[in-house]
């Protein structure tokens, strides 16, 4: 179902129009959207997904990214090194951080509130409002030398020189660390 065969929204003073105005919008946000390298299509049991030739495969392939090995961290950026199966390749490169983990971002507003960060590291810092101590955070899971990265080529890293960005297949976020 596409989101322009719905109808439009209905009206009137019966409960069930409000209703079925809302069951409509969250049908809408819920529908799978085509995306680059791959496509959609309806089956007998719903959405299957299809990678487009030389837009899917494994970690390291064509339209995923290229897998390193971490070798260490620094304020924005990661100290990477190629690696095959089990073993390091090439020579050590900088790729950059994923933005909302870099050390550079000394505050941001959320929610109208000024949020100040002081970095203890690469992975650790202290949010403040108004100067009040608000939380400890860290990275989780933690970037650790040894683990496995993808990255991609990227021209639009923010950074000077650096032209390549971790994807972040971990799901890596800031996290409030309970002391």
């Amino acid at each position: 179902m596409n989101t322009s065969d719905l109808p439009g929204d209905l009206t009137g003073s019966h409960p069930f129009v409000s209703y079925a105005n809302k069951l409509k919008r969250a049908i809408a946000r819920r529908t799978p959207l085509i995306g680059i390298g791959y496509k959609l299509r309806e089956g007998e049991n719903g959405y299957v997904q299809e990678i487009l030739p030389g837009a899917g495969g494994r970690p390291g392939e064509s339209g995923i990214g290229t897998q390193v090995q971490l070798i260490s961290v620094a304020g924005d950026t990661l100290i990477v090194q190629g690696f095959d199966n089990s073993e390091l390749t090439g020579d050590a490169i900088v790729i950059a951080k994923p933005y909302e983990l870099r050390q550079s971002i000394a505050s941001e507003v959320i929610d109208g509130i000024t949020i100040t960060y002081v970095y203890e590291n690469a992975w650790t810092r202290n949010a403040y409002a108004s100067g009040t101590f608000l939380e400890h955070q860290i990275i989780l899971p933690r970037y650790t030398a040894g683990g496995l990265l993808q990255y991609i080529d990227c021209d639009h890293t923010l950074l000077t020189g650096i032209t390549r960005i971790d994807v972040n297949v971990a799901g890596r976020a800031w996290a409030r660390k309970y002391q």
